[in-house]
């Protein structure tokens, strides 16, 4: 199979913009495509200079206090999520009640020569 340039910059739109909306693509096999086509480098494993340098930048004063915020963040964010399930107002409004009235007074006017 041959592709010309215009097909593979067609190729590598697709796989630039390929995102949630193909969930039951495999992740992996879709980036080791991208490495092929060009759409990104090939993900390197860090350096042990760089692992230094992260376990040192984690131990900061700057880094302790990002890890606090993070971690209040995300423990704010889950007591929200819980209270929200627990209201449950969206699903208790009146549309939802038992005396819901979706498509009750539904009328649809067809053509006479239609034949359904």
């Amino acid at each position: 199979m041959q592709f010309t340039d215009e097909d593979i910059e067609i190729i590598k739109e697709v796989f630039s913009d390929w995102g949630s909306d193909m969930p039951y693509a495999d992740y992996n096999k879709v980036r080791v495509i991208d490495v092929k086509f060009g759409v990104r480098e090939e993900e390197k494993s860090p350096t042990e200079e760089e692992l230094k340098r992260r376990e040192e930048f984690a131990k900061s004063p700057y880094g302790l206090e990002m890890t606090k915020l993070f971690s209040q963040t995300n423990d704010y964010f889950n007591k929200l999520a819980e209270e929200l399930v627990d209201q449950k107002e969206f699903f208790e409004s009146p549309q939802w009640g038992d005396n819901a009235k979706i498509g009750t007074q539904l009328r649809i006017r067809l053509p006479k020569d239609f034949k359904g």
